[in-house]
């Protein structure tokens, strides 16, 4: 298993420490305690939708979630209260079944698309779950980070093509008939193709304008970019992480197989929000500690500091609806927080 499905798993499982219901009114706001997110509106949601393993999530148009269940091998759309809205798929190999579903979408016309991982295609589903069809990308992806929704059907993914040409870039778009358009955007420095498939490119999202925030894997750097690949900004955050990928291995080799490790001491971006005032908000991890860096919009650090334990996956930013996504757990089980920041953080 490669870096990004094995740290998708890690995270799932290491949101081991959850609120217990009486905390919710008393405690809630004392997560954001000291951070920039202090002053927020912090809400649980989502108790009893029974969750697994999730390792994919994405946000959808009617502020509703959708969350890739690995261990039932399906996908929920939650509305904004936690309640269930409908569920996609189950395990096996039939038209709408799932072997390892991984990543999850929804398109500008409300379908959704989930890729799975064990047999590298897409599955689109109608808004409310019917399945329409299976699709298979142009090139095939080596490594897929993930996916973000553009324009009349199209999509862009962050992730490694097998590909002479595109194979060197880090995110790639593709029109509604899954065919690449183009491709752009360093991936991170590594000096074994293998490895950097095992680590990956970065993190994507789709921003209020339209264009694409990407986050590098090493080193600590934001891109935006046009659908169309013109770079709009860029931001180098001043925090230290690993230089390589190749660094975030342990190699072992007994003269006839290779084995590869994590390490647990590697430092490294997870991702980056954009917060209300032009302020980004980006994570990093440092070893086996998170962190959150806060820069403005010219990449001066304002803050920087451990993140609150108990919201270590973060989901994604709901800009129209000003507010942060992240899960979290209770008593072993998985729930959503509903984050409103203040105006001016």
């Amino acid at each position: 298993m490669g870096f990004v499905q094995t740290f998708a798993k890690v995270l799932s499982l290491a949101l081991s420490i959850g609120m217990r219901p009486v905390e919710r009114a008393a405690q809630a706001q004392d997560l954001l305690k000291g951070t920039p997110l202090a002053g927020a509106s912090v809400e649980l949601v989502g108790r009893g939708l029974k969750l697994g393993l999730i390792v994919g999530t994405a946000l959808a148009a009617d502020g509703s979630v959708l969350l890739v269940d690995r261990g039932e091998s399906r996908v929920l759309r939650v509305r904004p209260d936690g309640t269930l809205m409908a569920t996609f798929g189950g395990p096996g190999d039939g038209p709408g079944e799932f072997r390892f579903p991984y990543r999850v979408a929804e398109l500008s016309d409300g379908s959704v698309i989930v890729y799975d991982l064990a047999i590298r295609r897409f599955s689109e589903f109608g808004p409310t779950g019917k399945f329409r069809r299976r699709w298979s990308t142009s090139v095939d992806i080596a490594t897929l980070d993930d996916v973000v929704p553009l324009d009349k059907r199209g999509f862009a993914i962050s992730g490694i093509l097998k590909d002479p040409k595109a194979g060197h870039s880090a995110v790639h778009v593709f029109d509604s008939t899954f065919q690449l358009v183009q491709s752009f955007g360093e991936l991170p420095p590594s000096k074994s193709r293998v490895l950097l498939e095992q680590w990956g490119a970065g993190s994507l999202l789709t921003t209020s304008n339209g264009n694409l925030l990407f986050t590098r894997r090493i080193p600590y750097e934001l891109y935006w970019f046009t659908p169309r690949g013109e770079r709009q900004r860029f931001i180098k955050v001043p925090r230290p992480v690993s230089e390589a990928a190749d660094v975030g291995f342990l190699v072992r080799s007994d003269g006839a197989t290779v084995t590869t490790e994590v390490r647990k001491d590697v430092a490294y971006p997870l991702s980056a929000a954009p917060l209300p005032g032009g302020h980004i908000l980006a994570a990093r991890m440092a070893g086996q500690e998170k962190f959150w860096d806060l820069v403005d919009e010219g990449g001066r650090l304002l803050w920087s500091g451990k993140a609150p334990t108990r919201l270590n996956y973060f989901i994604g930013s709901d800009e129209a609806r000003n507010t942060l996504w992240f899960m979290g757990d209770v008593e072993e089980e998985p729930v959503l927080y509903r984050i409103r920041p203040a105006r001016n953080p």
